[in-house]
């Protein structure tokens, strides 16, 4: 049971919902995570995913198991990109990609022709996660 007037407030809230536009959908993407969000006109952000990466952290001693452990993460890394890759076939809209620049060629050798086709555009991001996001919106916005 709802109170009175209680069905106004849900139809205003409805009908302000529809006035608020997607301004963008990003994709941060670093080493650690991928952080998909959608920014509103207003400046609001929206989680869509999240995906943490696995990916291990760089070795520095030499030898043979720093060369094992180099491999191992090299493949971690293309895992997760192939999983950055489903996951964005799944969204329906056309989106920004922040990424470092190191690693913008390395992705885009493992992204379909489908996630390519609703790329907007690259950018380079300074943070990644959810920072990422709030930096590309005060940039942006």
């Amino acid at each position: 049971r709802f109170a009175p007037g209680t069905w106004v407030k849900i139809l205003e809230l409805k009908r302000i919902e529809k006035q608020r536009g997607i301004k963008f959908t990003i994709v941060i993407i670093d080493l650690t995570e991928c952080y998909c969000a959608r920014i509103y006109d207003d400046g609001e952000i929206e989680k869509i995913f999240q995906i943490n990466s696995g990916v291990g952290n760089k070795h520095q001693q030499g030898g043979q198991s720093a060369q094992r452990f180099s491999r191992i993460r090299e493949q971690q890394i293309v895992t997760y990109f192939k999983r950055i890759n489903e996951r964005l076939k799944k969204i329906n809209d056309d989106f920004v990609i922040g990424i470092n620049f190191i690693y913008k060629n390395r992705l885009e050798s493992y992204l379909s022709t489908e996630v390519k086709n609703n790329i907007l555009r690259w950018d380079t991001i300074e943070y990644g996660g959810i920072s990422g996001v709030y930096q590309f919106r005060n940039i942006n916005i």
